[in-house]
């Protein structure tokens, strides 16, 4: 089957999609065409005499017209903040009318502009409806492309998003053929130039007309518990019937990324755009790219091509807007083939690359024509430079035109898209703007600079595409995020053609392997308040004005933007590999060993795997146990060659498979046989899931026991860590930890131990964690022991006369009254009821209860202190141990 013929049948296929797509893409014609009409109505001398531009001097004529340009994207940008909050609180479909009928409003203004009133007038009403009309703009250009990425599948998600600028590019010819028709064909006079400004309706009536036809995005339905429509609305976007079992997935997947969670408002999205480090990095990578597709110069080129051609040799005003209007028609064509071929076929990182290359050639040629030829005349070179100009606008359509459209609207976090393509559009107007108000004046004074400046930043865009960019081609919206999970700059030179020689064999697992391991993670019942980083409204939120606060993020990321090398994705550290050992024999007098406890699924075989280069070998990163003793791990200091340190991996109390008393039996001996050895810890690394929504059960059981066997003496080479944040929101994540240290950590960190986090799940964010202790041991010896070490040896009493006996011996008195006061409950129930069936089930609970009791009892016989060894306790005397329990307090 030929290309163009598989092509069409996925048209047809998917026809409902495209249709959608289409409709939606009218928007962007008219934001085409508001943009591409105005240089040539500047050029037309009927404007300028009207205006009184004629009569000014170059420099004031460069000022006015960069005024006049430049006004429409003040517009739009403010129109672009707005779309955050009104595709929130109203839809996506009912905020994309909106912007057509402000678009409408804004363009019937500018064609009667001037009518019945003064020149300065007419200058204030057509800067006031060229505001009101790019307002509109900014909406739709905000609105459409994040509106079509969520309505349409993700096998031609990247086509359709594509559309936009196809369709931009489309309107921008349009309003080049009637420039030039206006300027040929209309007598001198007013209507020359008004004609073109009431020709700009059209497409804003098509759009509102198409726009009534055409559904709500179905992710807004489901943010919204819609269900029922939002299934009816991704059945017809795919072809398929609503029950059909992929349309149901898809729904599914969309579902668990809003459920259980409250809608959040603009301004709590702009908070969270920081909560974890991949989420930070998608948030920043849209505006980024929003941020260099103004750079290039394509808008230099959109508003001033008349004045850039005719600079090249081409004189009249008529034969500048013909070469103009040509120059639309390259820019259609070549978007319209990059859409059907290239954009999913070469991915959207070689549609970027090859973009910039070409963008960044072709600009440097015309700047180093310009200086060699600045008088304007006709050379041989001025042929091969207008030829530059179209082969820029291919080079443009192939990655820098339809691409970061696409790019952005895949990357930006579900949960976050409106406020991030808020932003994202807010970013490109700002420049636009900028760029719309600098060019004539660049091209007045510094001339061939314009465009060597234009060519530099393209460079710079390939270099960033090259290194930093992840392909995304493919990729469901909802698994985007497995992309910036691990090592983005390995991935995104995985994903680069030749980018592996500079990989040296290093790789980042495939998305289903990531995506597997997230599904193993998300075992627990803390899972529906974390998804997707969203969380309950009432957790706080600022009265802050919209509009302020997103002009202020916009304003910072683009200061961001400057900075960017120096801020993106870590390059890679060299993982270390380690080497099993036995946890007590395999360990020497002077090693630096540090020892991982906290409660089960807390992270620690994951913790010492990631040191070690090898994530989820042992550990599943759930809630269940994978360590079924003492393990310990040797690996080298990657900063002292030489040196090694031993990662010794504990099981936790509640473990699933050992009994408590079994745990702390386990780790009794070993401390006990180490500390004969006069092997001392160097560090302990304790850790505590920031997932888990109050301190009880487990957790508490496990800190209490840490604090009663370390002793007070070991908590300056104690650090208490929390795991697990890429799956809670900051601020939640942020109040938990707060009441981590002012609470139930209180006691640890007042005799001396330290508080980190394990934010990324990387080798990086390990190490940063272990080599605060590895430093602290390379400045002095381990000196202190802990308190359960202390008891064993040095005292020489029993298990059961230690703290941490004692303390466990409690806490099974208390598990077994508890269990006592459940079978009575249920031996009450048995009694009073006459339901056979109910009874067959109470007594299946008692005996499931009772054999746990019988366990418990057990294993508190083993702890419990002979009846001499009371009465002795009762009197002072016997050795003392320098160390004393830690006590947990906010229990």
């Amino acid at each position: 089957m030929g290309l163009w013929q598989k092509r069409w049948q996925e048209v047809v296929e998917y026809r409902n999609a495209y249709i959608l797509a289409a409709s939606a893409s009218l928007g962007s014609i008219f934001y085409g065409w508001d943009v591409g009409l105005i240089g040539g109505v500047l050029a037309i001398k009927s404007f300028q005499e009207y205006f009184g531009l004629d009569k000014m001097s170059a420099a004031d004529r460069a000022n006015l017209s960069g005024n006049i340009v430049s006004v429409l994207q003040a517009g739009c940008f403010f129109g672009a903040l707005s779309t955050g909050y009104l595709s929130s609180r109203f839809g996506r479909k009912p905020s994309l009318i909106a912007s057509g009928w402000i678009y409408i409003i804004g363009s019937a203004l500018q064609s009667i502009a001037g009518l019945g009133s003064s020149m300065v007038v007419g200058l204030r009403v057509l800067y006031f409806s060229r505001f009101l009309g790019g307002f509109g703009v900014g909406m739709v250009s905000a609105l459409v492309p994040y509106y079509v990425s969520e309505c349409t599948p993700k096998s031609i998600r990247g086509r359709c998003t594509g559309m936009v600028q196809l369709a931009n590019n489309v309107g921008i010819m349009l309003s080049y053929w009637v420039n030039y028709s206006a300027a040929k064909d209309i007598p001198y006079g007013e209507m020359q130039w008004r004609i073109p400004f009431i020709m700009q309706l059209v497409p804003g009536v098509l759009f509102v007309l198409a726009m009534l036809f055409q559904p709500e995005s179905p992710r807004w339905l489901v943010e919204h518990e819609r269900y029922g429509e939002a299934v009816v609305v991704l059945g017809l976007t795919t072809g398929k019937a609503p029950d059909d079992v992929t349309v149901v997935e898809t729904l599914e997947e969309i579902k668990r990324d809003f459920v259980g969670q409250d809608k959040l408002s603009i301004m709590q999205q702009v908070r969270r755009m920081g909560e974890s480090r991949p989420i930070a990095l998608r948030s920043f990578i849209a505006p980024l790219v929003a941020f260099f597709q103004q750079w290039n110069g394509t808008n230099a080129i959109n508003y001033y091509s008349p004045q850039i051609f005719e600079s090249l040799g081409i004189k009249g005003t008529n034969a500048a807007l013909f070469a103009t209007g040509v120059y639309g028609i390259v820019k259609v064509i070549s978007v319209g083939t990059t859409l059907a071929i290239a954009v999913e076929g070469w991915g959207r990182k070689m549609c970027l690359l090859v973009g910039a290359i070409g963008q960044g050639l072709m600009m440097l040629w015309i700047g180093g024509f310009t200086a060699v030829h600045p008088d304007g005349g006709v050379v041989p070179a001025s042929y091969v430079s207008i030829v530059a100009v179209y082969l820029y606008a291919v080079f443009f359509c192939i990655g820098w035109g339809p691409v970061p459209w696409v790019v952005a609207s895949e990357v930006a976090p579900n949960h976050l898209r409106p406020a991030i393509l808020s932003i994202t559009v807010g970013v490109n107007w700002l420049f636009s703007f900028t760029i719309s108000k600098i060019t004539p004046i660049m091209l007045n004074t510094i001339k061939f600079g314009t465009f060597l400046i234009f060519g530099f930043c393209c460079m710079v865009m390939a270099i960033w595409t090259y290194v930093c960019l992840p392909e995304t081609s493919g990729v469901a919206l909802e698994d985007i995020k497995y992309l910036f999970e691990e090592d983005v700059i390995v991935r995104a030179l995985q994903d680069a053609p030749g980018g592996k020689i500079f990989l040296r064999g290093r790789r980042v697992p495939p998305i289903e392997e990531l995506k597997r391991r997230h599904e193993e993670q998300m075992v627990g019942p803390e899972r529906p308040e974390e998804v997707g980083g969203r969380v309950s409204s009432d957790t706080g939120s600022g009265k802050v004005p919209m509009v302020a606060g997103s002009i202020n993020i916009s304003l910072y990321l683009t200061a961001a933007l400057l900075v960017m090398p120096l801020w993106f994705p870590e390059t890679a550290t060299p993982i270390m590999p380690g080497t099993v050992i036995n946890a007590t024999k395999g360990v020497k007098k002077d090693d630096i060993i540090i020892a991982f406890m906290g409660p089960t699924g807390s992270g620690k075989s994951f913790f010492i795997d990631l040191l070690t280069g090898q994530p989820e070998l042992r550990a599943g990163h759930s809630l269940a146990s994978v360590t079924t003793g003492i393990e310990a791990v040797r690996m080298p200091i990657p900063t002292i060659p030489g040196r090694d340190i031993v990662l010794v991996d504990t099981p936790g109390f509640d473990d699933t498979t050992r009994s408590d008393m079994e745990i702390l039996t386990m780790i009794s001996d070993w401390l006990k046989n180490t500390y004969k050895q006069d092997v001392k810890l160097s560090g302990l690394i304790y850790l505590h899931r920031i997932t888990d929504n109050r301190m009880a059960g487990s957790p508490h059981k496990n800190l209490r026991m840490f604090g009663e066997l370390c002793g007070d003496l070991m908590m300056t080479q104690v650090v208490l860590v929390t795991t697990m944040w890429g799956k809670v929101a900051q601020d939640i994540g942020l109040a938990r930890e707060k009441e981590l240290k002012a609470q139930f950590w209180k006691n640890l960190i007042d005799r001396g131990s330290e508080v980190d986090r394990l934010e990324s799940d990387t080798f990086k964010g390990a190490w940063s964690v272990v080599n605060k202790v590895v430093e602290r041991r390379l400045k002095k010896d381990a000196s202190e022991i802990v308190l359960l070490q202390e008891e064993l040896v040095d005292n020489g009493i029993n298990l059961n006369e230690t703290a941490a006996g004692k303390a466990l011996y409690t806490d099974l008195q208390k598990r077994l009254a508890e269990q006592r006061e459940a079978m009575a409950s249920l031996l009450a129930q048995v009694q009073k009821s006459d339901d056979q069936h109910l009874i067959r089930q109470l007594r299946k609970e008692h005996e499931r209860i009772e054999k746990e009791f019988k366990k418990t009892f057990e294993e508190s016989k083993q702890l419990k202190l002979p009846s001499l060894k009371k009465i002795a306790a009762i009197f002072p005397g016997g050795k003392k141990t320098k160390a004393k329990p830690v006590k947990i307090t906010g229990s």
